[in-house]
């Protein structure tokens, strides 16, 4: 079987610009296909905890219950907060290529 030429063009990444930044939020525009153009709300990341407990040899996963205004009422949400603290320090340290992982190390530690 004779093997066709790859004529697909080697995937970009696309350009983004930063159209609005605020302290913890910005908005992100970019071009998909020509002439197509998409935008985002970008944070800081946080992260989320998975922990399990077990009460009277009941297994299950530790949730906080918080008061929600656009839930208008109680939600259920795993336990989790900010790695950075605003948005500055977060692009500072994609700047500098920093691994998010060596950021997180010793951060949640507990000893029980």
């Amino acid at each position: 079987m004779e093997q066709q030429p790859n004529t697909k063009q080697p995937a970009t990444k696309p350009k983004f610009a930063i159209v609005y930044q605020g302290k913890m939020f910005e908005v992100i525009r970019w071009e998909g296909k020509p002439g197509v153009m998409f935008e985002a709300a970008v944070r800081a990341p946080g992260v989320r905890l998975i922990i399990e407990t077990e009460k009277d040899g009941q297994k299950g996963l530790l949730m906080t219950k918080e008061l929600r205004r656009e839930a208008e009422g109680f939600d259920y949400r795993l336990p989790g907060g900010k790695v950075f603290d605003n948005l500055k320090e977060y692009n500072q340290f994609r700047s500098q290529d920093g691994d998010i992982t060596a950021r997180l190390s010793g951060i949640f530690i507990t000893t029980w």
